[in-house]
């Protein structure tokens, strides 16, 4: 699919706000469903007081980054963020976290975890949650199409 047709699929994924209603808890809900361990695993990342940099270490390794740095350049973070994100005190920013998703390739299960574990969620009235959540649904986790529609129909950018 080219960009100018997946900004099509999205700005009618936007409109469709009767879709947003039930979406978010079948989106959680299959995945888990399907498969016992996950279903245990996102219940013990959701109700333990895990960091951030925990889950994504487990997620990094999940998805097959065996360095740092193959992980933070796809992430398209900094050393240096990524250093701070292994500080306890540290907060992550939004930013970042939906960088870690996207790197990550994360399915909406998981990018909620992760977001939840760095004191965020996805809101479902705000445009540019709706594009990532679009983009996690339909597997688009390339920099150039997820920049340009958020830019494009969000006047969001991810830098």
């Amino acid at each position: 699919m080219t960009c100018d047709e997946t900004k099509v699929k999205v700005i009618q994924f936007l409109a469709n706000t009767d879709l947003h209603k039930h979406l978010p808890m079948q989106l959680i809900l299959n995945p888990t469903i399907q498969n016992p361990r996950r279903r245990e695993q996102a219940l013990d990342w959701a109700t333990k007081p895990y960091r951030f940099f925990e889950i994504l270490e487990i997620m990094t390794k999940r998805a097959g980054f065996e360095r740092a740095p193959d992980f933070y350049n796809a992430a398209e973070i900094s050393a240096q963020v990524y250093s701070n994100l292994q500080d306890s005190d540290h907060q992550v920013s939004r930013k970042t976290a939906l960088k870690c998703i996207v790197a990550l390739k994360l399915d909406y299960l998981d990018a909620s975890l992760l977001m939840g574990v760095g004191g965020y969620n996805f809101d479902w009235a705000d445009k540019k949650d709706l594009i990532f959540i679009y983009c996690i649904m339909h597997n688009i986790f390339d920099w150039f199409t997820i920049k340009l529609l958020l830019h494009d129909l969000a006047d969001y950018n991810l830098v």
